[in-house]
């Protein structure tokens, strides 16, 4: 092996430790950072409950809907377009060192896991898209050790997190998408020489900024917007009812009665705002 090709490789895998942590620092800076942490697991029933004076339902529950089935929904219909931009982006694409994408496979999952973490002021929404992946056949400058291109196959998870926060209006309103990736280390053709740094340049790029700002720019698009079908339901949940007058105190409980016993459901609790504590 030639002594520069050995110290390329050695200077890759010492970088390997921090680059998940460039990858997460990359999506947080393509979509913000979260103050929620949304760790539990949701059945995405929300229920929204009256405590407003000088109201007919005032202490009763006025409405529910399950946000589970939208997001679905809604990552149905962008799941084609993000694989079509992405697979574009990665059509010969240089990702360092004169090493190109080529011959690119992108599958995504078809539905994820929601997760919520909730505060005072809002509550955020985690959708985890599982077993995602990246086959891609690497370019190598020059000729090939093998006479043909190196495929890769690049393992991630994908985190999709939405804040709904509190509104100047009075209401509750969610705000746009985040994208973080977890990925795996490209399994494939024997990462030695020019391999192992190719390997590596393709491990960067997928947990890079250019690769998930690609990704939040689409899933944030004006037709597929995440938050569009979250605010559609909670508009219609509290049509008439909000006002600045009035505060909305998200809060989780689990279900006591019924045919949905035992499920946890977040309930929003629809205040008069005098400006003093709200009771939960």
């Amino acid at each position: 092996m030639k002594q520069a090709s050995l110290h390329s490789v050695i200077c890759a895998f010492f970088l390997t430790g921090i680059i998940l942590s460039i990858g997460s620092m990359a999506s947080a800076q393509s979509g913000g950072f979260a103050r929620r942490v949304a760790s539990e697991p949701f059945s995405g029933r929300v229920v929204i409950v009256n405590r407003l004076k000088n109201t007919p339902s005032i202490g009763r529950r006025v409405g529910a809907v399950s946000v589970r089935t939208p997001i679905n929904l809604a990552w149905q219909k962008a799941r084609p377009f993000l694989i079509q931009v992405l697979t574009a982006m990665l059509n010969e694409r240089n990702i360092g060192g004169g090493f190109r994408t080529s011959r690119n496979q992108l599958y995504l999952a078809e539905n994820g896991s929601l997760f919520i973490g909730v505060d005072g002021q809002g509550f955020t929404l985690k959708y985890l898209l599982a077993g995602n992946s990246l086959t891609s056949s690497i370019r190598i400058p020059g000729p090939s050790p093998s006479g043909t291109d190196p495929r890769f196959n690049v393992r991630f998870d994908a985190e999709l997190t939405i804040n709904v926060d509190r509104s100047g209006s009075g209401g509750i309103v969610a705000g746009p998408a985040r994208l973080k990736l977890n990925v795996a280390r490209p399994t494939g053709e024997n990462l030695t020489g020019d391999f192992a740094v190719a390997a590596n340049n393709l491990f960067n790029f997928v947990s890079g900024k250019d690769f998930i700002g690609e990704g939040v720019k689409a899933i944030n698009s004006q037709e597929y917007a995440l938050s569009k079908p979250i605010n559609l339901e909670l508009d219609r949940m509290f049509a008439g009812l909000t006002s600045r007058k009035t505060i909305v105190t998200p809060t989780m409980r689990v279900n006591d009665s019924g045919a949905l016993k035992g499920i946890n459901e977040l309930r929003l609790i629809l205040e008069d705002d005098n400006g003093g504590p709200i009771v939960q």
